[in-house]
């Protein structure tokens, strides 16, 4: 490799480092309360400690037939931020998915990949039992769908008649995102309708890429 390619390299490095701009651990001063909310089939939480001493969120959960997801949502100050990352777990005995949607200052709305999702399948259910799993959702890569005043616009369509540039107006640089909805969701006919399950959230982690 010549000295410039190894300077295009190493500046590549630089120009790809990504800053924390949000980071939660549940410190003991800070009432979750203020900032958390649950909804539908999650029914309680606590803030609870792990046998290495970080703090995490576990939320209850008792799906129903006619409440199969549970909603954990964070409310924000208005904050952009390129990437999120989060570690989950669940003793579920059977499987629960995840997904992420989002809303900006603007009342936008924006729904992510759920986990597990990729080029050959739609999702996967999260693993069962004491291991985390980590859930990464990136702007713009992982964006499947966007609402604006509850009408999806393009590009995510599919070629269903509205145009491109109604997205391309949005700037993504500076949305200021207020709402994360974490959504876990039991599917028809499973078996822990009617039983309860826990669901665990730690190291909630906003990235912007500088």
């Amino acid at each position: 490799m010549n000295k410039l390619a190894c300077i295009a390299w190493s500046c590549a490095l630089v120009f790809a480092r990504a800053e924390t701009v949000y980071f939660e651990t549940f410190p003991e001063h800070r009432d979750p309360s203020r900032y958390t909310r649950i909804a539908q089939m999650a029914e309680k939480w606590e803030v609870q400690k792990d046998a290495d001493g970080a703090r995490f969120l576990r939320v209850t959960m008792q799906p129903e037939t006619s409440r199969r997801k549970g909603l954990v949502v964070w409310d924000l100050a208005p904050i952009h931020f390129d990437s999120l990352q989060v570690e989950v777990r669940t003793d579920a005995a059977s499987p629960v998915f995840l997904s992420l949607a989002v809303n900006d200052r603007f009342g936008n709305a924006y729904l992510f990949a759920p986990y597990g999702k990729s080029a050959t399948a739609q999702r996967k259910p999260l693993p069962t039992g004491e291991t985390w799993t980590r859930y990464i959702a990136k702007i713009p890569t992982d964006i499947t769908r966007m609402y604006r005043q509850g009408k999806e616009i393009a590009p995510f369509l599919h070629g269903r008649g509205e145009a491109v540039s109604d997205w391309e107006n949005v700037d993504l640089t500076n949305l200021g995102m207020k709402i994360l909805h974490f959504e876990v969701l039991v599917p028809p006919n499973s078996p822990l309708i009617g039983k309860e399950f826990t669901f665990d959230f730690r190291y909630l982690r906003l990235e912007v890429n500088r």
